[in-house]
């Protein structure tokens, strides 16, 4: 839902496009942080069962404000009619309902797959190798570094309270840092390239930097620095994917980088617990973390940065 609300907010809003964005991210962040004491509380009231079903309940308002985001013009209300069926023809009526669904999901399935593979011909635009891939290391470089944070401190003999604690400022610079990031990609002089070069380096300068520090409270500090790189990087991932691939071809440049962050995180994470193993330590395990966000501030250097898009106006793909 995260990566459709990204998909979504280009295609409905051409002006104001970050604070529509950073509405999203505020959402996002907030119900990570209230989701579980909710619950928390939930199951502590009614149980689990009792609990899990009023939380689908939240959930299911997911749906009806989906629903709301059709386009009114593209609204049709049709008449239909409900044909009763006789008693000795509805097994066969069954069975038939039954063939029509089964070769529905078919050609739903093969209509994705044969997407996937037609999504993958945006690569030849130099932008959306640049973004892909940079988006493969980033990713895959701070989600498996937050999986690492309680271990390591841990590790270095800190209590898990700190590596909470840590994780706490981590995620309040990231919120903080995404709605400001987001808001100010509505500027005029706002940079793209910039604002993803500084993201990239902070966060692979901040992981670095919270290997060779033992103290907690420089700890905190820096990973307080790392949610600010994470925030700025997120708040304008997909307003970034938009601007440099234009609005109708995000939906193939996303797909495929989202696709590659899946296939980098079954296959990244297992060698960085091999590291881990082989070396003994979480350090070499977080440096080759830093490295990979280093690789995508590198890749970044290299995005053509010749022709401006205007926020106001619908973008156009560049190659």
């Amino acid at each position: 839902m995260t990566s459709l609300s990204y998909l979504i907010i280009p295609h409905y809003f051409t002006r104001w496009r970050g604070v529509a964005n950073a509405c999203v991210v505020a959402g996002i962040g907030i119900g990570q942080m209230i989701g579980p004491i909710l619950v928390e509380f939930l199951q502590k009231e009614y149980g689990y069962v009792g609990g899990t079903l009023l939380m689908g309940a939240v959930l299911f308002h997911a749906c009806i404000g989906a629903s709301l985001l059709r386009p009114i013009q593209n609204q049709t209300i049709t008449n239909t009619s409900v044909q009763l069926v006789e008693p000795e023809s509805r097994t066969s009526g069954v069975v038939t309902a039954e063939k029509k669904w089964t070769t529905v999901a078919i050609r739903i399935f093969l209509c994705v797959c044969r997407n996937i593979v037609t999504n993958f011909s945006v690569l030849k635009s130099r932008r959306a190798v640049i973004i892909a891939i940079g988006g493969l290391l980033t990713f895959n470089s701070w989600l498996n570094f937050i999986a690492l944070i309680p271990f390591a401190v841990q590790a270095a003999g800190h209590p898990l309270q700190a590596a909470s604690t840590c994780v706490i400022v981590s995620a309040v610079c990231n919120l903080v840092t995404c709605l400001a990031v987001s808001m100010l990609s509505d500027w005029s002089k706002f940079s793209m390239k910039g604002a993803c070069m500084t993201s990239t380096a902070v966060i692979a300068a901040s992981t670095f930097a919270f290997s060779v520090v033992t103290d907690i409270w420089w700890q905190k500090i820096i990973m307080g620095m790392w949610g600010c790189g994470v925030g700025s990087y997120m708040g304008i991932y997909g307003l970034t994917i938009a601007y440099y691939m234009g609005v109708h071809s995000l939906d193939a440049t996303l797909g495929v980088t989202q696709l590659l962050i899946g296939l980098g995180f079954i296959t990244i994470g297992p060698i960085i617990g091999v590291i881990r193993d082989a070396s003994d330590s979480y350090t070499f395990s977080i440096w080759v973390l830093a490295g990979l966000a280093a690789c995508s501030f590198i890749l970044w250097i290299f995005m053509p940065n010749t022709t401006q898009h205007s926020h106001t106006t619908p973008l156009s793909p560049i190659t």
